[in-house]
């Protein structure tokens, strides 16, 4: 080949490889000024989460978890719409700080609004402050724009604007210390539990430890989302605000803090106007109208929203679906056998549902095992939990309603493992002398059963939005509970919404008598009908409820359908409406109560001995059945001075109050004295000698009616309610003759010349102490004065062994049970509890006291040196007692 050739092929490649090279370098720099461009082309949005780990949960917002943050992508058309926001315990290191599922505070009305580049969380209305909302139906809009002014939601938090999704839909925030700090309205700890009862009562005190909460997961459901974090705390327990029990004690908890948005103003439920006649659970608002010259406090019923998917069917009398039933999820971890009953309670009530058109109004399904749109710890679902804890009882757990119409977002139950203890105590103590079944330290599964349909059946009805009516067992004749008849038909209540025990009444010799109130009465199936049948024809609120007042009317004069609120404290008056009563006749009801607990107290080493090895259960089944006896004997003793109190409307055809009779008054208090005196069987040495070393159960309840600071709730010297009675009835039983009657009762062995008995001695010795004090002698005064009758609660199993603790010296078992009320009262006229009465100015009875005083003084003068060795050196006792008191007063 030709040299000059082969040179110009080797410049001609060398030419090529350059110009690839440049041509690759040129390259290499426009795709890495291009990767730049690029680069710095990339949004905020962007930079957020590119190259990142991004968990993302989509549903009613986008939630977003990226290096332990939460970011919340919140769309501006859901801008002040309005969400409940609360928080689920999911997790605890120790359920006697909480409970899985419990929901420990009322949640947060909350909306949020956009200003400049911050979100803001505002406070629609403070639901558990006790304040009520203000609204108007006016519509004059001078009155409605004062109204709007006048409550605006309250900021509570701000979060600041990180950047816009890319189609500006939505905001993005980053909410990670709202969920990571502790909060007092979204904490896991809430009123007694297990550790601060165990040692009787104590106070607990936390400090967070926020380098240790975390976000954990994120969720995201159609009409909520959530977010779980741990929190951890130390706690200090202290006991009556002196002595640590606990100190730096670690607290786990793993809260699911959810955010539920509530219906559009077009989508609320219509509310039902609620009536105090009937035990309907309300929210109420207050009404700024000039319909009336008064500010007007509107109350509606709380209810699910329950409405017919055919209406013109519904019209036509045909049973009908429901669009949207109530479904119950119950914990597939219940033990063995309970499942059955649980949903036997809670489907109980679809029998109601039907006498007003509606099928399966109620349904009851197992937690999914395969569904990844079920989370138990979403409050979208209802569910019913089971607590492997010791407390005593079952507790119906958060019932969420919106604040705006009163309807139920969210309903559920905690079924705690110790209502095991619960049902069988409870069994024993008031059918054992009737019931072989029920003598024993573990009951059979369908007697268990039987009491965990009631109780769920109970509890039920407050989630469907109803109240205890305490009144309802009182519509029965006492003897018609002696009847296998008239039970098997009608069961021991009208209402399964008493609160009842078991039928304490029925006798040995009774067979086949009902002895647990495990069905709806008819007094249910009323309620239901005024909370939840439609009206259709009604096109108003207003209109509506005439309708619904027409049904209450036609029940007024009715004692099955009569509504006894809940009493507490100071509210107590009316005997016919008490928990853990039965009948109509309390005389008659405490006498078979009390034959039967001296039947089981005489049988109950028998029926035991060969279960009961080393006496424990029997330690705790001795102390029950004292406090029933003395919830029976004070049954008989709220009758004096006792009113029968209703709700009253004009036209109905029972008054506000009725006094009780003259003649049940002085009966009862005949019944109640001679119970004190003859109370010696309680003590049944062959029972006690056994037992955690203690004294006179006998005399402590003797005490409680006669000392002051023992139990002011009992004691006979009090005349204030018979002084109210006296007032409202001038021919009732007034102070002056209750005074003479007590006088006759507590000195009848001295009138007579008998040796007088211990028990009359202590009532002697109390009479002459209380009577010189109440006229002021010796210059004393009483300091507690003179109180209302209350009624005492049958102890929770934690109360009684922490007083075998103090008698044994012993520590107390770890398995400590506690019951959690937490009640909630709304102190309305008409809705709610009753109010306190004042009447102190009717109560004017010192000079009744003095002249008994001095008609004493002159009987044991009378009897002195008369009598056995006993009676002689009491009559000594009691004269130097009046001689010490009447140094400076005049003689007699």
């Amino acid at each position: 080949m030709n040299r000059n050739i082969v040179i110009s092929i080797l410049l001609l490649v060398a030419f090529c490889l350059t110009s690839t090279v440049n041509v690759m370098a040129k390259s290499e720099r426009k795709k890495k000024k291009t990767e730049k461009v690029e680069s710095q082309e990339l949004t905020k949005y962007e930079k957020l989460f590119k190259d990142k780990k991004v968990i993302t949960a989509e549903g009613l917002f986008t939630l977003r978890q990226v290096n332990g943050k939460v970011y919340f992508e919140f769309p501006k058309t859901l801008l002040s719409r309005e969400f409940l926001l609360g928080s689920t315990i999911v997790e605890i290191s120790d359920n006697g700080n909480g409970l899985v599922g419990q929901m420990p505070y009322e949640p947060m009305h909350v909306t949020f609004t956009l200003r400049d580049s911050t979100l803001q969380m505002c406070i629609v209305e403070l639901l558990a402050n006790g304040q009520t909302p203000i609204y108007t139906d006016s519509k004059d809009e001078n009155t409605r724009e004062a109204i709007r002014k006048s409550s605006a939601p309250a900021i509570i938090n701000t979060f600041k604007v990180e950047t816009y999704t890319p189609d500006s839909s939505a905001v993005v925030v980053d909410m990670t210390a709202f969920f990571t700090e502790h909060r007092d309205e979204m904490n896991p700890f809430w009123g007694p539990s297990k550790r601060t009862v165990e040692y009787g009562r104590a106070s607990r005190a936390v400090k967070f430890k926020k380098e240790l909460s975390k976000i954990d997961t994120i969720k995201a459901f159609e009409n909520n989302v959530s977010v779980v974090t741990t929190l951890n705390y130390d706690q200090d327990i202290v006991v009556g605000g002196e002595y640590l029990v606990a100190k730096d004690e670690p607290v786990t908890a793993k809260l699911n803090r959810t955010l539920m948005i509530l219906p559009e103003e077009k989508d609320i439920m219509w509310p039902r106007l609620a009536d105090p006649r009937v035990n309907i659970n309300t929210i109420a608002r207050m009404n700024m109208n000039t319909k009336v010259d008064r500010a007007m406090k509107t109350h509606y019923m709380t209810r699910w929203n329950l409405q017919p998917k055919d209406m013109e069917a519904y019209k036509r009398g045909e049973l009908v679906e429901l669009i949207k039933p109530i479904v119950f999820y119950i914990d597939n971890l219940f033990p063995q056998g309970w499942s059955e009953y649980i949903t036997a309670g809670v489907l109980e009530w679809n029998k109601a549902f039907e006498a007003i058109g509606f099928k399966n109004a109620i349904q009851v399904k197992p937690f999914p095992k395969d569904d990844p749109n079920f989370d138990p710890d979403n409050i979208a679902f209802n569910c019913i939990r089971y607590a492997p804890t010791s407390i005593y009882s079952t507790v119906s757990g958060p019932l969420w309603a919106d604040p705006r119409s009163g309807e139920i977002m969210t309903a559920s139950l905690f079924i705690f493992h110790d209502v095991l203890s619960q049902i069988n105590y409870g069994r024993f103590i008031q059918t054992a002398s009737n019931d072989a079944r029920a003598r024993n330290m573990k009951l059979p599964l369908e007697v268990f059963g039987e009491g965990l349909k009631a109780m769920v059946a109970n509890n039920t009805g407050t989630m469907l939005g109803f109240l205890c009516n305490a009144a309802a067992s009182n519509a029965y004749p006492t003897d018609s509970l002696r009847s296998a008849s008239f039970t098997q038909q009608y069961g021991i209540s009208p209402s399964i919404m008493d609160e009842l025990g078991y039928n304490y009444v029925a006798q040995p010799e009774d067979k086949n008598v009902v002895l647990v109130q495990s069905k709806i009465g008819p007094a249910d199936y009323y309620t239901v009908q005024v909370a939840y049948q439609p009206n259709p024809e009604a096109t108003t609120q207003e209109a509506d409820y005439e309708i619904v007042k027409k049904w209450i009317a036609e029940k007024a004069g009715d004692p099955i359908f009569r509504y006894g609120k809940r009493q507490r404290l100071l509210t107590t008056f009316d005997p016919t409406a008490l928990p853990n009563d039965l009948g109509d006749d309390a005389l008659k009801a405490s006498t078979y109560g009390i034959k039967n607990l001296k039947y089981i107290l005489e049988n109950m080493n028998d029926w035991l001995d060969s279960q009961d090895v080393d006496f424990e259960y029997r330690n705790v089944l001795y102390r029950y059945l004292v406090y029933h006896f003395e919830q029976y004997l004070f049954n008989v003793y709220i009758n004096i001075g006792g009113f029968k109190l209703n709700e009253h409307f004009v036209g109905d055809a029972m008054p506000s109050f009725i006094p009780l009779s003259k003649d049940l008054q002085k009966r009862s208090l005949a019944f109640v004295m001679n119970e004190l005196k003859n109370m010696d069987w309680i003590d049944n040495y062959n029972v006690t000698k056994n037992l955690a070393f203690d004294g006179s159960q006998a005399r402590r309840i003797l005490q409680t009616y006669l000392i002051r600071m023992q139990n002011v709730t009992t004691e006979l010297f009090i005349t204030k309610r018979l002084s109210l009675v006296a007032y409202r009835d001038k021919d009732n039983y007034t102070p002056k003759e209750y005074l003479e009657d007590l006088y006759a009762y507590i000195w009848d062995s001295t009138i007579k010349g008998r040796n007088v008995t211990e028990a009359e001695r202590i009532m002697q010795n109390e009479f002459i102490r209380r009577t010189r004090d109440l006229v002021d002698f010796n210059g004393k005064k009483d300091p507690f004065g003179q109180v209302y009758a209350t009624t005492p609660q049958i102890p929770s199993e934690e109360e009684i062994l922490r007083q075998i603790k103090q008698m044994r010296n012993v520590e107390i078992p770890t398995e400590m049970r506690f019951v959690d009320n937490a009640l909630k009262t709304n102190l309305t006229a008409g809705f709610g509890s009753r109010w306190l009465v004042e009447n102190i100015a009717v109560d004017n009875t010192n000079h009744l006291w003095n002249a008994l005083y001095g008609k004493v003084i002159k009987l044991i003068n009378q009897r002195k040196g008369t009598g056995n060795i006993e009676t002689q050196a009491h009559y000594d006792y009691l004269l130097y007692l009046i001689n010490r008191s009447l140094k400076k007063a005049p003689k007699w």
